[in-house]
């Protein structure tokens, strides 16, 4: 008996290659031959049939112009209209509660007032989450859901010899004995950039650094941002696009990495962190907590508000992560669970 193609149409797929975890995500579930997965384009959304649009952000529809929200949205609408009539499924995984450069939240709620009405499913990273979307969000409740955890990234652990020694040069390292934080990601208002580097300035150790890696969005709360590093030659700043290639050096050399999130729901750069077999520090926020008691609490450390003795402290007791317990989320077992949910919306009866 032939075996049914499962046609899934993405968004996105490929299309950030700066990011490249969803589309390997993408290519795990079709290493299962049943399914076949394309990303969203005008022409086959509009001309081919697929069995499932699996949407991720939203918000990727809303632009800073009218114009361009405008077109794009009647766009978001026209498109779910078709697959509705096409008897499509369509899954939303929820990554945030609100985007984190919430430049139009009228607009954004708008959306979801739209989306809301085509939704056949609901895939949420933890039961916080879930329990946190449900309370903003009403009628998520009413829809078939799932809780999939995010799946480690799946970089290459080696580093370079060269890069690392090029990091350790550009940081001034010297003393033995010597302990570095890192922040690696995008410096935004979400993240509370200015109190961890106030609190950094607080601590009179020579022996600890900070290396605060990423671009930034805002030019503003940059200049913030430097002016309050510049007096402390412990701590430096990499500023631009950080290559891909680069990255499992850079994380070799931290001891340990803070996310300093203001609100959050969910974290990539969290899970990153782990993927690289690094110990965090983060608030105790979102699905951060859920997340803390299944890989351990010396390995995800949470604090309420930071200050210099919770950093210190986290510094000296970190422990990376354990290899067996980050199996749970492996790309293939994360992939093999969305797969199931595939087929469980599939099999279910039209609402």
């Amino acid at each position: 008996m032939k075996k049914k193609i499962i046609k899934i149409l993405a968004f996105p797929k490929n299309r950030f290659s700066g990011n490249p975890h969803i589309s390997n995500f993408y290519k795990e579930i079709e290493g299962d031959n049943r399914f076949i997965i394309k990303d969203l384009n005008t022409i086959n959304a509009i001309l081919e049939k697929f069995d499932i649009f699996h949407l991720h952000w939203p918000e990727f529809f809303i632009k800073q112009s009218h114009i361009k929200s405008f077109f794009r949205i009647i766009f978001f609408i026209l498109i779910l209209s078709i697959f509705k009539l096409r008897k499509t499924k369509i899954i939303w995984t929820v990554h945030n509660l609100y985007p984190h450069n919430n430049i139009k939240p009228k607009l954004y709620l708008f959306v979801l007032n739209i989306l809301k009405l085509y939704l056949d499913g609901i895939t949420f990273f933890s039961y916080d989450s879930r329990t946190i979307v449900n309370k903003q969000f009403k009628f998520t409740k009413s829809i078939k859901n799932a809780v999939i955890p995010h799946a480690l990234y799946d970089y290459n652990l080696k580093p370079s010899k060269k890069i690392t020694e090029d990091l350790l040069k550009n940081i001034n390292i010297k003393e033995r004995g010597s302990k570095l934080l890192l922040f690696f990601g995008r410096i935004d208002k979400y993240k509370d950039l200015k109190g961890l580097i106030k609190t950094f300035n607080k601590i009179d150790d020579k022996k600890l650094y900070l290396l605060i890696v990423g671009n930034y969005s805002e030019k503003n709360y940059f200049n913030e941002i430097k002016k309050l590093s510049d007096k402390n030659k412990n701590l430096t700043l990499i500023i631009g696009f950080f290559p891909e290639e680069k990255i499992s050096s850079l994380f070799h050399i931290a001891d340990l990495v803070v996310l300093p999130f203001i609100n959050i729901l969910n974290s990539g750069s969290l899970m990153l962190a782990l993927s690289l077999q690094k110990p965090v520090l983060a608030p105790s926020l979102g699905s951060i907590n859920e997340l803390k008691d299944k890989i351990g609490h010396q390995t995800l450390i949470t604090y309420d508000k930071l200050n210099k003795e919770i950093l210190m402290d986290a510094v000296s007791k970190c422990k990376a992560p354990k290899n067996d317990i980050l199996q749970q989320f492996s790309l293939k077992n994360v992939a093999k669970l969305y797969q199931n949910f595939y087929l469980k919306i599939l099999n279910s009866t039209m609402r």
